[in-house]
């Protein structure tokens, strides 16, 4: 260990001044790097050494990654490992979505196939012992047994018959994501310490050592128009997926990542299985990231908003090393991976990166600290990044006391109305009852991001194979002070349904509903003619005993009158400050109507009508 530690104090005092030589490990020297990363600007040869298992390799641990800075294709060589560590399930009934960060050594140079004859069982620091496979159901811990029934790709469809079975004929390019099964519910009986961490304490987790070249490199993945693709982290370091997905614009911007019950286990049956799948969108087009899961045993208990309770938040920001997940073609070609989307991350919940999700927690705070070390080939604050929040309703709609799906409502400036790449989420959902808002020809949306205005009417859609019941309410608010008030309107019976202050409960028939229920932020919006194009919208709310004007673009305003219908004025502003929103008191005035007229400093008066009931 001593050796180790100085040759990596020489390494990196070098590294630097050597700016124009590749990386190079020979048969008779290894390079280990421990909590920290090696950043290679061109490309890496490792030679192995058949006579020493120790030497002619790169061994990352306790969060030590590999970046490099190619601009094109891979032109690592040599027949040498790296070797680095990540734990997956141990259930044997439990799929883990992987993309391997190693392949094999057989060509030349560049990027080979992976397999999982790269997977070892680490006994070790430096030693780990080849795992062998079975084509039976159920792999074991000890000696570690993988079985290859579960190894599964998905390319470019959108139905499950697109599950290809993968075997060792076969193999796996680099970029193509798999499943891969746990190798039994105990994990490594034997429970190795490796440097004092033990490999299993709990029983639920089986560390792998994928050994092989590393990936680097342009790595192409091919998808189809609105076909999925389980593609994944090829490389030995973690990558920025939100950067990944704004700038690869053959695909949604979109990343889902299947999360399954670990409480409900024993089975290998299909309908037996709990999980879905949860969804990562950039969501603001670059800064701010949603994720939220599909849990189909929540509790039967409905969180309501409270302000100080804002439950399980969970960032996939970052993707470490092995993560698989989907993403959705927009054109018939490929996106590519790049060294440029490569960062050091360690794994943490609060480091926004993170294999399989940990159980419970709550919204990570942020550390400064951490972000300004984020290890990256290219300039970003990821402070600006982080700390940026964008207005956001979360709603949680739980189907028939057993099912819930989360939705968010997002507003930003720079969305439409219509399908925003890297913004709206299409719903991803394998069951026959769910919910969901309704965007362009009645598509399914789990995230919907939208400019804000006062008079917007927000379709919320439902199906169900039978006659469900469904509890509505919000589970929380972000930076959300647009509106005074969050609606579901039952366009049907007129009846709105306050949703900040409790949950509502509907009764559906089967069937597809789309055109009933609308998310609104008023009751009676009298008028919503435009100022110059500007949105101005005019509404008298009984219930609080108010007049609201929406100013959403905070057009200047030279007065704000109310004349009763002789013309007598009631109330007066002169040259109100510029706001979003103004509330104006109604409560003295007498049952009757209105009129509210508004003067412009940049364009025509504007007038409208208001029903006045105390």
């Amino acid at each position: 260990m001593k050796n180790l530690t100085i040759f990596l104090f020489i390494f990196f005092s070098l590294a630097p001044k050597v700016t124009f030589s590749q990386l190079y490990v020979g048969q008779n020297s290894y390079l280990c790097v421990t909590g920290r990363f090696v950043y290679e600007t061109k490309n890496i040869t490792i030679e192995d050494n058949t006579l020493n298992a120790l030497y002619g390799k790169i061994y990352l641990r306790y969060d030590g990654q590999l970046l490099q800075g190619n601009s094109g294709a891979s032109a690592n060589s040599g027949t040498g490992n790296l070797s680095v560590f990540q734990e997956g399930t141990a259930d044997k009934f439990q799929y883990n979505y992987w993309c391997s960060p190693v392949g094999s050594t057989t060509p030349s140079s560049g990027n080979g196939n992976f397999w999982i004859d790269h997977l070892y069982a680490p006994s070790t620091f430096t030693a780990s012992s080849i795992s062998t496979e079975t084509s039976g159901e159920d792999g074991t811990a000890t000696p570690l047994t993988i079985s290859n029934a579960w190894i599964f790709r998905f390319l470019q469809t959108f139905f499950y018959e697109g599950w290809s079975a993968t075997n060792s004929t076969e193999r796996i390019e680099a970029g193509e994501g798999f499943t891969m099964k746990g190798s039994g519910s105990s994990g490594d009986v034997n429970h190795t310490t490796v440097a004092g961490v033990e490999n299993n304490p709990d029983g639920s987790h089986q560390r792998y050592d994928f050994r092989g070249r590393p990936n680097s490199g342009n790595t192409p993945v091919f998808v189809k128009s609105g076909m999925l693709t389980l593609t994944g982290n090829p490389y030995p370091s973690a990558i920025d997926l939100a950067d990944f997905l704004t700038n690869e614009s053959n695909c949604t911007g979109i990343a889902y990542f299947w999360e399954q019950n670990k409480t409900v286990s024993g089975t290998h049956h299909l309908a037996d299985y709990v999980g879905g799948y949860g969804t990562f969108s950039p969501a603001t087009g670059y800064v701010q990231a949603q994720y939220f899961h599909l849990d189909p045993e929540f509790p039967n208990v409905m969180i309501y908003y409270s302000p100080a309770q804002y439950g399980e938040n969970f960032r996939r920001s970052f993707t470490p090393i092995g993560q698989g997940f989907f993403i959705e073609g927009t054109t018939n070609g490929s996106v590519t991976m790049k060294d440029e989307y490569r960062r050091y991350v360690p794994e943490g919940y609060t480091n926004y990166s993170q294999f399989d999700r940990m159980a419970g927690g709550s919204n990570p705070s942020y550390k400064k600290q951490f972000l300004t070390a984020i290890a990256s080939p290219k300039e970003i604050n990821y402070i600006e990044r982080f700390e940026k929040q964008v207005p956001e309703i979360r709603l949680n709609i739980l189907q028939d006391k057993k099912l819930m799906r989360e939705l968010s409502l997002a507003f930003n400036n720079q969305a439409t109305a219509k399908i925003d790449r890297a913004m709206d989420a299409r719903l991803v959902s394998n069951t026959d009852t769910d919910n969901y808002f309704v965007l362009e020809n009645n598509k399914e949306f789990a995230i919907n991001v939208l400019p804000f205005e006062m008079d917007a009417k927000i379709p919320l859609g439902f199906r169900n194979k039978k006659a469900a019941n469904y509890k509505l309410g919000i589970k929380f608010l972000q930076d959300f002070d647009l509106s005074e008030h969050i609606y579901l309107h039952d366009k049907l019976s007129d009846k709105f349904y306050d949703l900040k202050n409790e949950a509502c409960e509907l009764n559906l028939p089967a069937g597809v509903n789309n055109n009933q229920f609308e998310i609104t932020f008023s009751r009676d919006i009298l008028s919503t003619n435009p100022i110059n194009g500007q949105n101005i919208c005019i509404l008298q709310d009984n219930t609080i005993k108010s007049v609201l004007i929406a100013n959403p673009n905070l057009l200047p305003l030279s007065s704000i009158v109310i004349y009763d219908m002789g013309g007598k004025i009631i109330y007066t502003q002169d040259s109100p400050e510029p706001r979003i929103q103004y509330e104006i008191n109604t409560a003295n005035l007498s049952s009757g109507v209105y009129i509210v007229k508004l003067k412009s400093t940049v364009g025509s008066d504007f007038n409208t009508k208001i029903n006045v009931t105390n």
